[in-house]
């Protein structure tokens, strides 16, 4: 065996050369080419991380890949022919050599804490405010749509928000951030990005993104209040392909003045195919004429089987566990249930 062909038999490590930097990771077998990049310690360009926009894009110069299935729309056949591919789908079949522009080392503390400018504020609703931020550096966070942040207070405690826009080559990040006068760290995030300007957190989290989601099975989407958020950045970045599942979502809040970017969804219904929009207060309330109940109860009054659908939901604690528990009844396999509220379990 000569140096070039590390291949061991009883390995499940796949090594894998980046010309022309010469850097060398290990890559397994279920993972990405780009998945295995970031986990070793690279930076590896990318945006989408679903085969769409092509930013990963780079050259197999040894060795075999595979896509998993995957449909792949930023490569046609010529390019794939000339070895072009694209790495946050690709997997490693074999020992491979690889060709990546602006390939390196990840320096170790931008995988973890950001400082990001305040770039926008914009009231909502009732105690909603939607914050904009763009990076305060030449780096940037990388992320899939359906993650969240966790934003650093003056004294150390930590506030998970979603992230809610699709990522974008602007690299700017939009977060809904529901502040109740009872809510002090709430408050204090209010406080500071309208006074000091900065913000500085840690991320990304969360294992319910689009790459969990997107494929051919129907998707219906639960969120309470402000849980809208993850949901926003998932359909966003589902637009971009052109094949879409079918989804209905579900918004529960308590009042309609609390509908804050009912329009978008109205929007959305007319201009994306196959998406559906329920409304539905959790009491009710004067001069209402839509759906009032809970939430879980609402879908499954459309929804009797659900054997064949994926279900996301982004709601407190007590509602996931309480909507897995009536849906498991109703045929969702637990696979196919989704809430970033078991990555605290």
């Amino acid at each position: 065996m000569n140096r070039t062909s590390w291949l061991l038999a009883d390995r499940k490590l796949l090594n894998v050369l980046v010309k022309p930097s010469g850097f060398l990771f290990e890559a397994k077998e279920d993972e990405t080419i780009l998945e295995a990049a970031l986990r070793c310690g690279y930076f590896f360009p990318n945006l989408c991380r679903m085969g769409v926009c092509g930013t990963c894009r780079g050259k197999v110069l040894q060795g075999e890949i595979d896509y998993a299935g995957k449909e792949i729309l930023a490569l046609n056949q010529a390019e794939r022919e000339t070895g072009y591919a694209l790495f946050c789908c690709a997997r490693a079949k074999s020992d491979l050599v690889i060709e990546v522009k602006d390939f390196g080392k990840i320096p170790i503390f931008s995988t973890k804490e950001w400082i990001y400018n305040v770039i926008h504020r914009e009231t909502l609703g009732k105690a909603i405010t939607k914050i904009v931020l763009g990076p305060s550096e030449d780096s940037h966070l990388f992320y899939q749509a359906g993650q969240y942040i966790k934003i650093i207070h003056a004294d150390g405690t930590l506030s998970p928000l979603s992230i809610a826009s699709a990522p974008e080559e602007n690299f700017l990040i939009e977060l809904h951030l529901a502040h109740p006068p009872d809510n002090l760290q709430a408050q204090d995030i209010l406080r500071f990005t309208a006074s000091e300007k900065k913000v500085v957190f840690t991320g990304p989290y969360g294992n319910c993104t689009i790459g969990e989601l997107y494929g051919t099975k129907p998707i219906i989407f639960l969120a309470r209040g402000t849980g809208f958020a993850p949901v926003k950045a998932i359909v966003e970045e589902i637009q971009k392909f052109k094949n879409y599942p079918r989804m209905h979502f579900y918004w529960s809040v308590t009042s309609p003045d609390e509908f804050y970017m009912d329009e978008l969804l109205t929007r959305w219904v007319s201009e994306i195919k196959n998406f559906s929009y329920t409304p539905v207060l959790s009491r009710d309330y004067p001069h209402w004429n839509g759906r009032v109940g809970l939430l879980q109860d609402v879908v499954l009054e459309d929804y009797s089987d659900l054997l064949d659908y994926l279900v996301y939901v982004s709601a407190p604690e007590a509602i996931v566990h309480d909507v897995l528990h009536k849906f498991l009844a109703a045929g969702v396999e637990r696979k196919n249930y989704f809430s970033d509220v078991f990555d605290y379990f």
